[in-house]
């Protein structure tokens, strides 16, 4: 299940307000159609989620049951930036854009046809888990099934009636329906439970049979199909689905580069034809303008991407796409991007969008990426500036204060300055201090164990001191958690996890995080074996850490 944030809250906020308004007005898109299983027939059960263009299926706007007959209905009110999601047992959800004007399609009834592909099993099974309603559906304490001679497996429970999933079936990491059900429950996160009832006396064994697993040779699965009226979103998705691909390309190519040894900031992704294939349907006028925009900010927004012809690429953006345009607020990563592309005009581009953009989110990135080039030019001025005007536009903006926290030019962790003395306790009970570490590069990571973003730190930082162990270098990794065992009991499971651990009491109140003025976590830093600030914020995150530490790290 993935943790979502509510980065454009705004943005959906005014799509909302509009809906609203246009309902009372009467402007009614009819959505209706059938889900398929792999093999063609419909599926029994299912359900049709709608979410944001940009949005997750476990944070919906509205959820529709499909019925026996695997057909479905429900009315959009007004325009939007939408995505529908098709679910049903034994198979991958599926989502496809579903963009509405409610000046062209008012009245308009659109009919979609979805044939989902079953999961991606795994084709053999050495340990299948189980979790269920009597653990709560709880990962972490997942029971394992026995393995039967016959290649079955099989769990005992101790209840009347028990709804179940299981994992280690699919080769994602994903908890599904089993092979036993006597009925299903949509999870509320893309996949089902399976309901089983005990009968008579007997106890209730739960039975997983491999044997069972839909599978299928089509690799054309899932497909969608628009009626006429809506071939435009026919388009639209197929490139979308093209789009996440890229996307899933991008990241399996710069994980293989760093970990060849190269730095993020040298890796350009080679996407093929598929950027001509954005350019040539950007290009077709008959295509709506706001497909075309929605392709436009899919395209600048390819991560590590360097366009062969980017003048043309800057001339369509600026000619189909406005600074307020919810397009930059879908994809936020485009903004960044076209400043870059701009060049010499970069820093302006930036300022512009912070100051006109609705989106507080791209606000704060454009201010973000102001401080960082604020940072490498050196200029104080430049980067009190800059803090200055954060403080005012977001200093009650939540997602804010990290970067407030980096920018502050009265924080007691300048560059270059003596990081302020400190003590600490190790999670065995040793004692270390600021003094004690003297003599060796030291990054300090403060951290919880429950808390998402400093997780995503964690292979980074494992990556880093396998690299760098031999340099000198030591990670010191401060738990903010609401008690040691929080944290032990993360690192039982993490033995790659193998530097000093440390705990600090009432978290942001504890002493460390009020000599440091710690507000905010993940924010590591970099020391000095002379004690002094090397290095801080965002500089020594995920994939920058190790390019940063192999500046100082010779």
């Amino acid at each position: 299940m993935k943790l979502v944030a509510g980065k454009f809250a705004l943005f959906c906020s005014m799509l909302a307000t509009l809906s609203a308004s246009l309902a009372a007005q009467g402007s009614e898109v009819r959505v209706s159609g059938s889900v398929l299983q792999f093999d063609g027939k419909p599926v029994k059960m299912g359900n049709v989620i709608l979410t944001a263009l940009n949005g997750d299926y476990e944070s919906p706007i509205a959820n529709f049951s499909v019925g026996s007959d695997g057909r479905y209905e429900f009315p959009i009110y007004g325009s939007g930036f939408y995505k529908i999601w098709f679910a049903a047992p034994n198979h991958a959800i599926f989502g496809a854009p579903l963009v509405i004007d409610s000046l062209r399609d008012a009245g308009a009834r659109l009919f979609i046809t979805a044939q989902l592909a079953p999961y991606d099993y795994k084709t053999s099974f050495d340990s299948v888990w189980i979790i269920g309603d009597w653990n709560k559906f709880d990962f972490e304490t997942a029971s394992p099934m026995l393995k039967q001679p016959n290649g079955t497996f099989i769990f005992e429970v101790k209840a009347e009636r028990a709804a179940y999933q299981l994992l280690g079936v699919t080769k994602q990491k994903r908890s599904v329906n089993g092979t036993m059900s006597d009925d299903f429950l949509y999870d509320g996160a893309g996949d089902y439970r399976s309901l089983v009832v005990k009968r008579g006396d007997a106890p209730l064994v739960i039975e997983f049979n491999p044997a069972l697993l839909p599978r299928t040779s089509d690799s054309s699965l899932p497909r969608i199909a628009f009626n006429a009226r809506f071939a435009h979103l026919q388009e639209l998705s197929r490139l979308e689905r093209r789009y996440q691909e890229s996307l899933l390309k991008a990241q399996e190519g710069l994980e293989k580069w760093t970990k060849s040894g190269g730095f993020a900031s040298n890796y350009v992704c080679d996407y093929g034809e598929f950027p001509n294939e954005m350019m040539n349907a950007i290009r077709n006028d008959k295509l709506p303008e706001v497909v075309r925009q929605i392709l436009v900010a899919q395209l600048l927004s390819l991560p590590y991407f360097k366009p062969k012809n980017a003048s043309e690429l800057l001339d369509v953006a600026e000619r189909l796409l406005g600074i307020s345009y919810p397009m930059w607020s879908l994809y936020p990563e485009a903004v960044l991007n076209y400043a870059k592309l701009k060049g010499k005009e970069r820093e302006l581009v930036l300022r512009k969008f912070a100051a006109q953009t609705p989106d507080r989110g791209i606000e704060l990135r454009c201010v973000a990426e102001l401080a960082l080039l604020a940072k490498e030019s050196g200029d104080s001025a430049k980067i009190r500036e800059v803090y200055q005007g954060a403080r005012k536009t977001l200093g009650d903006f939540k997602e804010g204060v990290l970067l407030l926290q980096e920018l502050d030019p009265n924080k007691p962790t300048l560059e270059g300055k003596p990081i302020p003395p400190f003590e600490l306790k190790t999670l065995d009970g040793k004692k270390i201090t600021d003094k004690s570490l003297r003599g060796k590069y030291v990054l300090l990571d403060f951290w919880m164990s429950w808390y998402a973003p400093t997780l995503a730190e964690r292979d980074f930082l494992a990556d880093a001191y396998a690299r760098f162990k031999g340099k000198n270098f030591e990670i010191v990794s401060v738990s903010f958690d609401d008690k040691p065992d929080d944290a032990k009991a993360f690192l039982r499971k993490r033995p790659d996890l193998k530097w000093t651990q440390c705990f600090a009491e009432k978290r942001f109140e504890s002493d460390i995080a009020k000599r440091f003025r710690i507000q905010s976590v993940p924010f590591p830093i970099l020391i000095a074996p002379d004690g002094k600030t090397l290095a801080l914020g965002v500089s020594l995150r995920q994939y920058q850490l190790a390019e940063t530490l192999s500046k100082f790290l010779k």
